[in-house]
C-alpha cells in the first residue's frame, strides 16, 4: 500500500497488472462494504467503483484505468511513471 498526501490523506493501493487503484477514504474501513456501485462509464471514459457501507456512505473508490485517470503526482509517488 502506497500513501499520497495532498490535501487530504488518502490509502491508496495500485495494482499495475490490472492498472487499478483502491482509494480509501478512512484509514480502516468499519464495518464491511454493502454495496457497490458502478458508475456509469459513457460518463467518464472509463470505470469507477463506489464501495457503500450501510447507510450509503463512501468507504473506498475503485478505479480502473488509474493510470490515465490519477494525478500524475500521485502516480510518481507510488512509482507508476
Amino acid at each position: 500500500m502506497q500513501h499520497f498526501r495532498g490535501d487530504v490523506s488518502l490509502l491508496v493501493s495500485y495494482d499495475s497488472e490490472a492498472d487499478a487503484a483502491y482509494i480509501r477514504l478512512q484509514r480502516e474501513i468499519s464495518g464491511d462494504v454493502d454495496r457497490t456501485v458502478m458508475v456509469d462509464p459513457s460518463e467518464i471514459d472509463g470505470m469507477i467503483n463506489l464501495d457503500l457501507d450501510v447507510h450509503g456512505r463512501v468507504l473506498g473508490i475503485e478505479l480502473l484505468d488509474a493510470s490515465n485517470k490519477l494525478p500524475r503526482e500521485m502516480l510518481r509517488q507510488m512509482g507508476c511513471d
